[in-house]
């Protein structure tokens, strides 16, 4: 038994829950080590360490299941690659696509327990591949023709942006993931005291559904939640 599987069950949880605890606690230092060692480098290594930190998290969680992630962004690289002369139609088999794989992953993984497989980060990932979808087929448009996509996921553009340092000069981002991470788990803490659940077991796996808003935390780290205060007002005013 791994370390991991060791401490899971001397604390009563799922060998695949503590996992996933220690993927979203990775982002951390994950987010420092690109701040000290990447983020003055080359935009190549940028994406290669983006890329291959990904990778590693994912094959930790999910094992031979991953290839069905890599499978499903490949088909979106395959249709952007041949589908860029016709905007609309890459839209619409690339949604259509993601849509039914995803459907498909649910009917196949679905039973009475709370599973943690490949299917529950996989909704996020085919939000993102019909975003990218959107984003190229707008690149490929005129102004007046382009798409307004509303969701919890952030445009391919802020990336590029974020890769090419546009958001370094304005400082804080670590301290204000670091602080907010703190404020999560204190407010957690907190609640379930307060609900006065004793049971360890409990406790610890109330922690876990807690532990799914770090996510918005590492990306505060990373710098690259930084959110343009003209948009705002843009956007309130229009």
């Amino acid at each position: 038994m791994d370390l991991p599987g060791y401490v899971a069950n001397k604390i009563g949880v799922p060998v695949e829950a503590f996992r996933l605890l220690l993927t979203l606690l990775a982002g951390y230092p994950i987010a420092a080590i690109y701040h000290k060692y990447v983020v003055d480098r080359q935009k190549t290594l940028h994406h290669f360490y983006f890329a291959l930190c990904g990778l590693s998290l994912c094959y930790y969680n999910n094992g031979t299941d991953t290839y069905y992630s890599l499978a499903a962004t490949g088909t979106t690289f395959v249709l952007v690659s041949f589908l860029r002369s016709s905007p609309l139609l890459l839209l619409a088999i690339n949604f259509v696509f993601h849509m039914g794989y995803l459907l498909l992953g649910y009917y196949f993984t679905i039973s009475n327990e709370y599973d943690i497989l490949w299917i529950m980060p996989h909704c996020i990932l085919t939000l993102r591949m019909i975003g990218l979808g959107f984003d190229i087929a707008d690149g490929l448009n005129k102004e007046e023709e382009l798409s307004f996509l509303v969701g919890p996921q952030f445009p391919y553009r802020r990336y590029q942006s974020f890769t090419n340092g546009e958001y370094r000069q304005y400082g804080g981002y670590m301290n204000a993931g670091l602080k907010r991470r703190w404020i999560t788990v204190f407010g957690a803490v907190n609640y379930y005291y307060a609900h006065e659940i004793s049971n360890r077991t409990s406790y610890v796996k109330c922690k876990f559904n807690n532990e799914w808003m770090q996510r918005e935390k590492i990306v505060y780290c990373l710098g690259l939640a930084y959110f343009v205060l003209k948009t705002i007002f843009w956007l309130n005013c229009n």
